[in-house]
């Protein structure tokens, strides 16, 4: 889906829980410099501008998902005192 099917409001996505996200594709289109020398305007520079854009807001926080941490079972809250009633 597109980024604009999206943020539409009248756009209803049907969700298939019995399937997991397998990938994730992000394209950012940007205008390429057209010289051929270094400097601005240039290509070299658009590419490496564009790369350290684009890591710097998207790709830098991103961190692998971790499973949360198990709870504890109504058995073991019971056993031990004064534990919490929402753990």
């Amino acid at each position: 889906h597109k980024v604009e099917d999206l943020l539409d409001k009248n756009y209803e996505d049907e969700l298939d829980n019995s399937r997991e996200i397998a990938s994730v594709t992000v394209e950012v289109l940007a205008k390429m410099g057209t010289k051929r020398a270094a400097g601005k305007g240039g290509f070299i520079d658009s590419v490496v501008g564009l790369f350290e854009v684009t890591y710097g807001e998207l790709l830098q926080n991103i961190k692998p998902w971790q499973e949360p941490s198990p709870k504890l079972s109504e058995t073991v809250k019971e056993i031990i005192p004064g534990t919490p009633e929402n753990l």
